[in-house]
């Protein structure tokens, strides 16, 4: 029945260097098929068209506790198709949370993937600082919810992650970058809007940058991808960037 106790989960204490432990899944447990905190998130949910998903239990708790119910997380892993598709039962935008420097972000990228086939809008957030526990108690629910509102789709976040460096990155790895960043873009007149923030951004001519633009395509669709992206650090950080 809804609302009984299917499992437990925590977060583990000392050296484990399990972050979350929970129960072992059985027929009735499985943790790709389940969020934590959606019980009593639900009816919030439903009522705001509108889910917010952390990282933590305790990010759940402490975001309940300050009156913010419509959030949830997963059970120590990455967001799952089937986990998607229930939020879509009840919500058409959903919004990844994350803490300052969070290693979940590369995960959040993958999962995103994930949404394609499920009528739902996905943004992004990141908290300034801490965690959401952390964030909501000192920072109250009104800046925590203006943090929520500011979350941008999946492109324009990575976009900004990726200018947040641009002083170490310079401007020909950072254009490099953003390409990498929309060449997924499917619809071209999409493309064309990020092709013309890219100009403003960098101020750069652009129609030089649409015609590198296509190079970069037509190099990547020849297997030349790896040559047309900065090496080592400036790599990673593509990586670490979405």
């Amino acid at each position: 029945a809804p609302g009984n106790v299917i499992a437990f989960g925590g977060r583990t204490i000392g050296d484990d260097p399990r972050k979350y432990l929970n129960s072992s899944e059985s027929q009735l447990f499985k943790k790709r098929n389940v969020l934590y905190g959606f019980n009593r998130a639900r009816e919030s949910i439903k009522e705001l068209n509108r889910v917010i998903i952390v990282e933590g239990y305790l990010d759940v708790i402490g975001c309940h506790q300050a009156g913010i119910e419509n959030v949830v997380a997963p059970l120590g892993t990455a967001i799952t198709t089937e986990q998607i598709k229930l939020l879509g039962h009840y919500c058409t935008e959903i919004i990844f949370l994350f803490d300052a420097d969070s290693a979940g972000l590369k995960a959040a990228g993958r999962s995103l993937e994930l949404s394609e086939d499920v009528n739902v809008n996905i943004k992004i957030g990141m908290l300034p600082e801490d965690d959401p526990f952390d964030y909501v108690i000192k920072k109250g629910p009104r800046e925590f919810m203006a943090v929520v509102d500011r979350a941008m789709g999946p492109v324009d976040f990575r976009i900004a992650r990726i200018m947040d460096n641009y002083h170490n990155l310079g401007r020909v790895n950072t254009l490099k970058l953003l390409f990498a960043a929309i060449a997924d873009v499917k619809q071209e007149t999409e493309r064309g809007v990020y092709l013309k923030k890219i100009s403003t951004l960098l101020d750069v001519d652009e129609n030089s940058e649409r015609t590198d633009f296509k190079n970069y395509i037509a190099n990547q669709r020849a297997g030349l991808r790896t040559e047309q992206q900065p090496k080592s650090d400036q790599a990673d950080f593509l990586t670490r960037s979405y």
